[in-house]
């Protein structure tokens, strides 16, 4: 599994153990206000505390609903709606909360406010650091307004205290994200340097293989290049200036091939281009397009050099299941023999 893939899947699995999480504590909670409207609590029932009892029957509601984007959002965490079916829960959550600690301070009940920081860890764990703070603000918000003059002593403190939740389940949550990203990044060049050659950029063979093995009932052709008159440019003008060539030679080579299409260096001036999906009848064009690119004048920093290219390639047809490596020994062994033939004419 490449880096994309594995990111991919643990973003999921993270999501869908968020969403188990919010319907397993949304689950007690609903039973908890159940058992209250139907009186089995001390206290409860539909006759004490009408306000609470009305405020209990909206939690519900909205715990439900809240539960059912959930199961919307576990089942397919993949979608772009994912992280709306997010806030939305944060909100309902937030409302159900909040309704219930500012009922139960009406009704007599100091005993819901606690429950406040709820939400704002959930949403810490849901959209960090600012999705905890939106939060908090809109409880302390919605909360203080209504028992500012009941309990004025005790709401700096509740406050104060939900605050400090907020920054440390946000600030957490935020770098632990940071560290999530980094880590993608790192693996990604990692991964990316496995597979790549360091100075052109160009795959290697190793990509090239898993490439070839991705086309395996398709049609392949192969092609192996090996530059003309580059050791003289390299011994002449240094291997800085070489590398430069080996580099340009590289961007030439890949813009001049189809989607499909892949280059990789095999070592040294050596190069190697699969294309799947092209037949015997199609090389000689293609051969005769990359010649004439890459014997065009190539501008370096310490001038202007000229190379040729041999070119030797190997064909399988569709259905066939001839390896990479056989291809590519048939097509190294075309490519000398057209540095032989070329020798013999100079």
């Amino acid at each position: 599994m490449g880096t994309r893939e594995a990111t991919i899947e643990a973003t999921l699995r993270r999501r869908r153990t968020i969403e188990a999480c919010a319907i397993a504590a949304r689950s007690l909670g609903l039973l908890a206000t159940l058992a209250f409207v139907a009186g089995l609590l001390p206290g409860s029932g539909p006759r004490h505390a009408p306000a609470m009892f009305v405020g209990c029957l909206i939690a519900i509601a909205v715990m439900t609903t809240a539960n059912i984007l959930a199961v919307i959002a576990f089942r397919h965490p993949a979608r772009r709606s994912y992280h709306r079916l997010s806030a939305w829960q944060v909100l309902l959550d937030t409302t159900a909360v909040t309704a219930a600690a500012v009922l139960g301070e009406l009704s007599g009940n100091g005993t819901v406010s606690p429950a406040l920081a709820v939400p704002i860890v959930v949403s810490a764990l849901r959209h960090q650091l600012r999705g905890a703070l939106a939060v908090w603000l809109l409880t302390s918000l919605a909360y203080g307004c209504v028992t500012f003059r009941m309990h004025p002593s005790e709401l700096l403190p509740l406050i104060s205290m939900n605050l400090l939740i907020a920054l440390i389940t946000g600030a957490q949550s935020s770098a632990y994200a940071r560290q999530l990203t980094t880590l993608e990044e790192v693996r990604g060049e990692l991964e990316h340097r496995a597979s790549h050659d360091d100075l052109t950029g160009l795959p290697n063979r190793a990509r090239l293989a898993d490439h070839a093995e991705r086309h395996d009932d398709a049609a392949l052709a192969v092609l192996v290049l090996d530059l003309n008159g580059f050791k003289k440019i390299n011994d002449a003008w240094g291997h800085a200036a070489g590398d430069e060539l080996l580099r340009r030679v590289a961007e030439r080579l890949t813009s001049h091939l189809r989607a499909p299409d892949l280059a990789g260096r095999l070592g040294g001036d050596e190069f190697l281009v699969l294309m799947p999906g092209t037949d015997a009848a199609d090389l000689d064009a293609i051969t005769d397009r990359l010649r004439e690119t890459i014997a065009a004048p190539i501008t370096l920093e310490c001038g202007t050099a000229e190379v040729g290219v041999s070119i030797g390639a190997a064909v399988r047809p569709a259905g066939e299941r001839t390896s990479l490596a056989t291809l590519t020994a048939a097509a190294d062994a075309a490519m000398y023999e057209q540095k032989r033939l070329r020798k013999a004419l100079l």
